[in-house]
């Protein structure tokens, strides 16, 4: 089934998402969580997006690594290398939290994980990111079961995305 037909379908029940995965046994956007998140039952994943400052697109929700690996760096000036070689710590991190054996995961590692075993949310943590995103789930064949979103709430935001070609289906 495609994601779009999942959420149109009109008999089935609630959706029920998981936030970051099920990272209460995981660190959130791992994919440990996301593997909970598929062993729950869960209809849909929802991960953060981010890229890095080599062009990898890669999963975490807060503006630096500071809560979730202990470093109080930005990301998106790190190569992917400098990212993916942090542990991550347990559940919702923080600094009471134990660090673990996962690391943040790119992209195209929750896609690998995640196909044919449940829908994807994709959270854009950069509205300009879409073109690249969408390209990236495009060329893995995974189309039918992502969706995209990013905060478009002003003028020139809606303007901007009503601009960007291929980003439909």
């Amino acid at each position: 089934m495609k994601y779009i037909d999942h959420i149109a379908d009109p008999s089935r029940s609630c959706a029920i998402v998981a936030h970051r995965g099920a990272w209460h046994q995981a660190p959130e956007n791992s994919l440990a969580a996301i593997e909970n998140a598929i062993a729950g039952g869960y209809d849909i994943v929802e991960v953060d997006i981010r890229q890095s400052a080599d062009g990898v697109l890669f999963i975490l929700h807060d503006d630096t690594l500071e809560r979730m690996a202990g470093i109080d760096r930005i990301p998106e000036e790190m190569t992917i290398a400098e990212i993916t070689s942090l542990r991550l710590r347990m559940a919702d991190g923080g600094p009471d939290q134990p660090f673990t054996t996962q690391t943040v995961p790119t992209l195209e590692q929750v896609l690998e994980t995640v196909r044919g075993r449940i829908f994807v949310d994709l959270d854009l943590k950069d509205l300009e990111m879409i073109d690249i995103v969408a390209a990236k789930v495009k060329e893995m064949g995974m189309a039918d079961q992502v969706d995209l979103k990013a905060r478009a709430d002003t003028p020139e935001a809606l303007a901007w995305l009503a601009r960007q070609p291929g980003i439909d289906g």
